[in-house]
């Protein structure tokens, strides 16, 4: 879910399909950029879908996964998919450590890594820890909503 250029590290999301079973695994890619036609014909596979509503990607994913290899402020998406009980998998960069407790209420991993992101999506094809990062996620959207009553403006955006 993001623009698709160089620093959102998308390159890195799509080669850890090459460590996973294509079986389990389908790669949903939501937002558009110049790297969208040179991408969509290295990676076939991934399904490349645009910018759509919220309720459309959510319904598509059970796994978010943000690999941006440049630190980003305030990452909205992350809490987006929390809200709908989505775990997240993102670098361990900029502002995603101040929403992620990793491996409690999503998974922090290391920039330019397509190995961790496939382990990590291993990791979460577990039921029960997919669970836990699910329901905490969860938690951690509605105390950061309770603790920043300030920025009502941005929740109406969610569900």
């Amino acid at each position: 879910v993001s623009s698709l250029i160089p620093y959102k590290g998308i390159k890195f999301f799509l080669e850890a399909q090459n460590n996973l079973d294509q079986e389990l695994f389908i790669f949903n890619i939501f937002g558009d950029g110049f790297l969208k036609q040179k991408l969509s014909t290295q990676y076939p596979q991934a399904k490349f879908f645009g910018f759509k509503s919220q309720k459309e990607i959510y319904r598509k994913l059970d796994i978010l996964v943000i690999p941006s290899i440049e630190p980003e402020a305030f990452s909205l998406v992350i809490l987006e998919a929390m809200s709908w009980g989505i775990p997240v998998i993102a670098t361990n960069i900029g502002a995603h450590s101040e929403l992620i407790n990793n491996n409690e209420n999503g998974i922090l991993i290391r920039a330019k890594s397509s190995i961790e992101i496939s382990d990590s999506l291993n990791r979460l094809a577990v039921e029960d820890f997919y669970k836990k990062i699910s329901n905490n996620g969860i938690l951690k959207f509605e105390e950061f909503k309770k603790e920043n009553d300030f920025n009502k403006q941005i929740f109406r955006y969610f569900k």
